[in-house]
């Protein structure tokens, strides 16, 4: 009570107006409450904050694609291809997707066990649960030796042994393809704070 703010999304600053009994731990305290993050502009760098998610969007991305595309290409051709298999292929695409699954797609997973703390969903939700379906689809299905009976596709047919039934491609593209997004989101938003910052400082001071 007594507390108004808003939130610009484009600099990701809020202001918060509040009545003089309610302590600046009270709000902070609110804001985690609720499920997100908040800091006085005077305890963080947004520059630097703004830089180090940069990075560490990067880092997995590029660790999601160097795993993805020869996880996608060995998978199709194995999985449509049965006399090209090898002892163990399947468990070799679950190797590289092990990593885009759980650590590159880490964002959406902490995001989603957040949210669902607080009695909440978000896209991240739907990220999390399509990412960990199709790979624990994909795990079972080698556990119980799926993989080796033909399965069929609607409007394809009767296919080779296993070819419907390993989805960890779609696991780890479904990553690289939000994480890439999340990137250049935050490479936009960068560049837009600096734009409303300079516009700011050009403003009238009186």
């Amino acid at each position: 009570d007594g507390v108004t703010a808003s939130v610009n999304y484009a600099t990701e600053k809020a202001s918060v107006h509040h009545a003089a009994g309610v302590s600046t731990a009270d709000l902070l305290a609110t804001v985690e409450a609720a499920g997100y993050t908040a800091a006085l502009l005077s305890d963080i760098d947004l520059a630097a904050e703004a830089e180090r998610r940069i990075t560490m969007l990067r880092r997995r991305l590029i660790v999601a694609v160097l795993l993805t595309l020869p996880l996608m290409d060995i998978g199709l051709v194995l999985a449509l291809e049965p006399q090209l298999r090898f002892p163990t292929w399947d468990w070799l695409l679950v190797s590289l997707s092990l990593p885009v699954v759980f650590w590159s797609a880490w964002p959406f997973h902490k995001a989603t066990w957040t949210n669902l703390r607080h009695g909440m969903t978000s896209m991240d939700t739907l990220v999390s649960l399509g990412v960990l379906t199709s790979f624990g689809w994909s795990f079972i299905s080698i556990l119980i030796g799926a993989q080796d009976q033909e399965g069929y596709w609607l409007g394809y047919g009767i296919t080779p042994a296993g070819a419907d039934t390993l989805y960890l491609d779609v696991a780890a593209g479904v990553t690289c393809f939000l994480l890439a997004g999340r990137y250049f989101e935050a490479r936009a938003k960068r560049s837009a704070r600096s734009v409303l910052t300079a516009l700011r400082q050009l403003a009238a001071k009186n």
